[in-house]
């Protein structure tokens, strides 16, 4: 099968193929098992046929629903890309945090972080306001 790479869409493969890298089948039964077209892990789809898979570890799988993907592609977030998200679900199950106090947290975090922020560029707003009147009254030459 020729692709043209032009036409490609690649996203880094989904969480969720790691944990069940031989059978994908089992964690979506829209996945059929084929054979790998360019043999690198990630998430394809080919603008020019409509077709969608997924390849990892040498092993390939149709993916039937295109939408999936435009979805994936239109909601994409930086911070899944670098494996973040990754990293804090298996610190979550390896210390059996219980959802409610890592909501707690999390949202303590951020309005934390919200708050300082908006300190900061007051701040920063205020002093630009006195820089430019003390700019104002100073007049060179008289």
């Amino acid at each position: 099968m020729s692709i043209d790479k032009k036409s490609l869409k690649v996203l880094s493969v989904p969480w969720w193929v790691s944990h069940h890298p031989d059978d994908l089948t089992y964690a979506s039964p829209d996945l059929l098992k084929t054979t790998p077209v360019l043999n690198r892990n990630g998430y394809y789809y080919d603008r020019k046929s409509g077709k969608t898979w997924i390849e990892f570890d040498n092993k390939a799988w149709d993916y039937s629903t295109p939408e999936a993907f435009k979805s994936d592609l239109n909601h994409i977030d930086p911070e899944m890309e670098t494996g973040l998200y990754e990293d804090l679900l298996s610190i979550v199950e390896k210390y059996k945090i219980s959802f409610k106090n890592l909501h707690n947290r999390f949202w303590n975090e951020y309005r934390t972080r919200e708050l300082r922020d908006i300190g900061r560029s007051a701040r920063m707003t205020c002093l630009g306001i006195l820089n430019k009147k003390k700019k104002k009254r100073i007049k060179i030459g008289e």
